[in-house]
């Protein structure tokens, strides 16, 4: 059987609570030693974080709405793509994904 090429990328995923590290103590030069390459929302998590983590990484970053997520509207966080029912490429990998989880505020998965 053929081996596959080894690839790796550093991702910082994120969901349901802002770590405090990342948004009142954000050192540049920490996080540039760490090398993220991409940034992942998974929901529940306030627009002003989110505008936050695109600023500072200044990657890519893609998202998913949480079952509490309704102030991101139909444009979503400005410079974060919906990965919602899409693939995105990015680093010789692929993302899609998957909102699916019922609201509990009366609305629909």
């Amino acid at each position: 059987m053929p081996r596959l090429p080894t690839i790796i990328m550093k991702v910082l995923v994120v969901a349901d609570v802002e770590e405090r590290s990342l948004y009142d103590h954000f050192r540049p030069e920490r996080w540039a030693k760490a090398g993220i390459e991409l940034v992942i929302s998974c929901g529940d998590l306030k627009l002003a974080y989110l505008d936050f983590l695109a600023s500072m990484f200044n990657v890519p970053c893609f998202y998913v709405r949480g079952n509490h997520d309704t102030a991101y509207g139909a444009a979503g966080p400005a410079g974060w793509v919906n990965l919602d029912g899409r693939l995105e490429r990015h680093g010789g990998f692929r993302f899609y994904g998957l909102e699916g989880s019922p609201w509990y505020n009366g609305g629909e998965a």
